[in-house]
């Protein structure tokens, strides 16, 4: 029986912590979703937390890290290049718009305008990730590119979690990276472990299904501009978009 496992006794708090986790997952009803900031991104999308991620689930030796770090170099070069290039772009149609004669008109053609070098840019940024990505998993052997899919679902985990707070019950605790700050053992992980892997599975498949609906938000509103108010101020997109 499991009471009489000593380590289930140890560790039976964070096996109901675990438990109520992965309940809330299951029970949970998503709140009506928000694109939350569109999917322009000007802050790399690939990070060094990526890359010990990696090391740490694929265990991969020294010269597999060298030329990670390396395409991950490449990577963050082309992906500032690329951000600093639409933010300049941006920057450009919004000072045209400010010296126009006819700011009201000119500040209605910029919504689209706008919409367009973010459109482009999201897509030039995906593809410089997915270009990322596709040659490191090159670099794995067959062994180590087993796990891949785990990857995958971790690194979901780590960059939608926390974007749009609060949509689904407990989404602002990620009890994978607590577990991990815990430093615990492998054997006291033992009865647990099953649990977490259901909870990450869950959790995956409803940040997946949050990150669909957001996107169908995004393209219905993507083409939305705005208009300097009666006052004839400054619209306030005035300022090119924040990082992020």
């Amino acid at each position: 029986m499991i009471k009489s496992n000593p380590r289930f006794h140890r560790h039976r708090h964070l096996l109901f912590v675990i438990a109520s986790a992965v309940m809330l997952c299951q029970w949970a009803v998503p709140a009506q979703a928000q694109p939350y900031g569109g999917r322009v991104r000007y802050r790399p999308t690939v990070t060094l937390e990526d890359l010990e991620s990696m090391h740490a689930l694929f265990d991969t030796d020294e010269s597999q890290d060298m030329l990670i770090r390396s395409l991950y170099d490449g990577f963050q070069l082309a992906f500032n290049d690329g951000a600093s290039r639409t933010k300049k772009d941006i920057a450009e149609l919004l000072q045209q718009a400010r010296e126009d004669p006819n700011r009201a008109e000119a500040y209605r053609r910029l919504g689209p305008l706008r919409a367009d070098i973010e459109e482009q840019w999201a897509s030039e940024a995906a593809e410089l990730e997915e270009s990322f990505f596709s040659d490191v998993k090159a670099l794995l052997s067959e062994e180590q590119a087993e796990s891949w899919p785990k990857y995958e679902r971790d690194r979901r985990r780590r960059t939608l979690l926390h974007r749009s707070p609060g949509r689904y019950s407990g989404e602002t605790v990620d009890l994978i990276r607590i577990l991990t700050s815990l430093e615990l053992e492998d054997e006291a992980l033992e009865p647990v472990n099953g649990l977490v892997d259901q909870y990450a599975e869950e959790l995956d498949r409803k940040l997946q299904e949050r990150e669909d609906l957001a996107a169908k938000l995004r393209g219905s509103t993507a083409t939305v501009g705005a208009a300097p108010g009666p006052g004839g101020g400054d619209n306030p997109l005035r300022t090119a978009p924040a990082a992020g």
